[in-house]
């Protein structure tokens, strides 16, 4: 483990997590009609769940595009952990109001720097945090927090193809929640965290050594319309182990087979599936699929998606003031 990583780590509060209730303001975004969170202040030692992201330079561009999202206002009710891979990514996130929580260098490849933020989430599991990972082309269109809370169980993924198992659909690393408040997550975590090389085919397939099996026995993967549990009894466990309950959010909600025309209207998360994961390639799905928030150059005028700075500093309440503010009699259209 880095230096970098031990010194934000030894920061890090040992504390249990109790949810923090966020309310949402009666006013609305500019042309967006998505209400802004407010700035309820976490009550003292009871932190927010954390989620947590990693930023290369390549892909800053992708990440001011998800702060640019409808739902983006939600991660204010989470505490936000950007790790970032190199200094270019650091200044270009400070002009956009944000800071990393970390940095570390990675090699180029993009299993590198996705598995560099599993020792990072564990390390908070461990602390007893609830965390979320979220890929920065998973564009938030809602709030994907009450679903997250609805379920009780442990850990909670939306669905992904690979690997391919016999299972009907995998955990998607992209997007998922460890309940580290969970007794059961703290202990199962290191069993099904290492070793990692490719973080979302060697935690599937941790999870099918360590005997996942799901209460329908396989799971729906593009048709799925509910949210499907399972329950994982580690090989290791006494007879009496009570058993982690892992459940897959249902792919309508959050999509990562997009079809051609996609209706969005019961989407929270749209995680689009790409030709590759090389950032050009992200840009060009995501406005394939009408999820392409920034304005187009020479049009500065027409920004119905203005980028949310970091919730919690200074550039956040300016925001949430000016989004408070009449908007204006003229209509920004859709992009």
């Amino acid at each position: 483990m880095g230096a970098a990583h031990r010194t934000t780590m030894h920061g890090a509060r040992c504390v249990v997590l109790v949810l923090v209730l966020v309310l949402a303001l009666p006013v609305a975004l500019k042309d967006t009609g998505a209400p802004v969170a407010s700035l309820v202040p976490p009550v003292p030692g009871v932190p927010r769940p954390v989620v947590v992201m990693v930023l290369n330079s390549a892909y800053t561009r992708v990440f001011e595009n998800f702060i640019r999202a409808p739902g983006a206002h939600h991660l204010a009710a989470w505490e936000t952990h950007i790790i970032c891979t190199d200094r270019a990514t650091a200044v270009s996130l400070a002009k956009l109001g944000w800071r990393c929580q970390d940095t570390v260098k990675t090699g180029r490849s993009a299993a590198q720097v996705y598995t560099r933020r599993i020792p990072y989430v564990a390390h908070l599991v461990h602390l007893g945090r609830d965390v979320l990972i979220t890929d920065v082309d998973a564009i938030w269109l809602g709030d994907p927090l009450p679903d997250i809370m609805a379920t009780q169980a442990g850990i909670i993924g939306s669905r992904g193809r690979s690997p391919h198992l016999d299972w009907g659909a995998s955990l998607c690393m992209g997007f998922i929640f460890f309940r580290g408040s969970d007794p059961l997550v703290r202990a199962a975590m290191p069993v099904l965290t290492e070793p990692m090389r490719e973080d979302q085919t060697d935690f599937n397939h941790n999870m099918q050594r360590e005997r996942l099996v799901w209460d329908e026995g396989r799971v729906r993967f593009v048709d799925s319309i509910d949210t499907s549990f399972g329950t994982l009894r580690p090989k290791n466990a006494n007879a009496g182990h009570a058993g982690l309950r892992v459940a897959m959010l249902p792919h309508k909600s959050y999509v990562r087979i997009c079809e051609d025309k996609v209706d969005y209207s019961t989407v929270i998360i749209a995680h689009c599936h790409s030709r590759g994961k090389r950032a050009h390639l992200k840009v060009q799905s995501l406005g394939a699929k009408n999820l392409w928030y920034i304005p187009e150059k020479g049009r500065p005028d027409i920004d119905p998606h203005p980028p949310m700075p970091q919730p919690g500093t200074a550039r956040w309440s300016a925001f949430v003031a000016q989004q408070r503010a009449p908007a204006s009699n003229a209509s920004a259209p859709s992009p």
